[in-house]
């Protein structure tokens, strides 16, 4: 099967991130062995800490893989210059990377085994992550944390997992912008969208356990550990639940097809090519979720037409009885009573861009990328044909003027001719 360009960009660009973190966590193996092993007992401590939170790890939004307890373990290592009885800590940063790598690896085993194999991209992004947590602080602050006050090394710790949160976000939006082939700016906002919550959960659980580390030892770990278990294991059921919630929604999609009022995929199509659409004009990801449910459910008000339309396909019929459709799909999805976005992208979906008379009030980006997405598919269906591209294309065109947003146009072939390249 041929990839596409952004597909390839996207391996190459977690490649990249693999091959980076493999060559700085050997090179700290490498560092550490040649060094005497101090307080063994303490990094033990961590590294069962990080083993545990990766053997748990959840899927966050986005089909994002993460170990919350792991990435705040590793942050509490990276940092913790005190250990209750025992004192300061005396081990450097390269210990620090060497067993968080290790440790890493050791909590993968278990999902290895079970074929659940976690993203290259998240266990490379910790790796780099806590190496550069490390290296600014261990080598440079660590001899001065002791003279430091309560209020200093707080907001040294926070000033540090800031840096290290926002370089992981920043690893994350590469991976985007290698997908979907986007600006820094939308992928850096999607990413702290998606993941900001659990970012300031686990960056604030790392800065407590290595503060309180310095009287409590090891009971700060557990103390610390148990609520972040919670919070995690809370991420997984909403997880659950939206997955489930998107499969409702998919088989909703298919009710038409299974009726033999539309084409088979013809949902499908139409949602991939939305939010590709969606993404080149830079929408934020929770209006490109309600642009994906409102594309994928675009046509179930043709369930209630007292008559089919011919072949399924809404652009050859009268604007009244497109309108109609969107309105009674908008009716079915308000029922939910949770998707009101969704139902007004729906409700839109048939409305000109433009109005002859101009009083019209404009339809939302999302109805507006929906009905030149469908006009789209409606013409070219599934075929790879070009010819059938070009000439779909140009009909939308031609209906610029009023029809059809020009940016939207120029979004959709921009987005085609990269797939046709691809």
């Amino acid at each position: 099967m041929t990839r596409t360009r952004g597909e390839v960009d996207e391996a190459n660009s977690v490649l990249f991130l693999g091959v980076t973190a493999a060559a700085i966590g050997l090179l700290s193996l490498v560092v550490a062995v040649q060094q005497p092993l101090r307080q063994p007992n303490v990094v033990s401590a961590f590294f069962v800490l990080i083993v545990i939170g990766e053997c748990v790890r959840v899927t966050l939004q986005g089909d994002v893989d993460a170990a919350p307890l792991g990435a705040a373990g590793s942050i509490a290592f990276a940092l913790v210059y005190r250990y209750g009885h025992d004192g300061p800590t005396t081990f450097g940063a390269a210990t620090v990377i060497a067993g968080t790598t290790v440790a890493t690896f050791i909590g993968l085993v278990p999902h290895l085994v079970a074929g659940r194999a976690p993203a290259i991209s998240s266990v490379s992004r910790r790796v780099i992550v806590t190496a550069a947590l490390a290296i600014a602080f261990r080598p440079a602050f660590l001899p001065k944390a002791g003279h430091l006050t309560a209020k200093e090394l707080t907001a040294l710790f926070v000033v540090l997992v800031v840096f290290a949160q926002l370089l992981d976000l920043a690893l994350g939006a590469v991976i985007d912008i290698a997908r979907n082939r986007s600006a820094i700016g939308p992928a850096l906002r999607n990413q702290i969208h998606g993941q900001g919550s659990m970012a300031v959960a686990v960056g604030s659980t790392g800065v407590l356990m290595a503060l309180t580390a310095a009287r409590l030892g090891p009971w700060a770990l557990l103390i610390f550990a148990g609520p972040l278990l919670l919070v995690q294991f809370a991420f997984r059921r909403y997880s659950f639940i939206k997955r489930t919630y998107q499969q409702t929604i998919r088989s909703l999609s298919r009710m038409t097809e299974v009726a033999g009022l539309t084409e088979t995929g013809h949902a499908s199509r139409v949602s991939d090519l939305a939010v590709a659409v969606g993404r080149e004009l830079r929408m934020n990801e929770q209006d490109l979720e309600a642009l994906e449910y409102a594309a994928l459910m675009h046509d179930l008000g043709q369930l209630s037409l007292p008559h089919s339309v011919y072949n399924g396909a809404t652009v050859l019929a009268p604007l009244a009885e497109q309108q109609e459709i969107a309105r009674l799909g908008a009716e079915i999805i308000r029922q939910t009573a949770v998707l009101d976005t969704v139902a007004t992208f729906v409700e839109a979906q048939a409305n000109p861009y433009r109005s002859r008379a101009g009083d019209a009030v404009e339809p939302p980006l999302g109805s507006r990328i929906i009905k030149a997405v469908n006009a789209y598919d409606d013409v070219v269906g599934d075929t790879r044909d070009s010819v059938a591209r070009l000439r779909a294309l140009e009909q939308l065109q031609m209906g610029i003027a009023y029809d059809y947003d020009p940016r939207v146009v120029d979004a959709l072939d921009k987005v085609l001719s990269r797939s046709a390249q691809g």
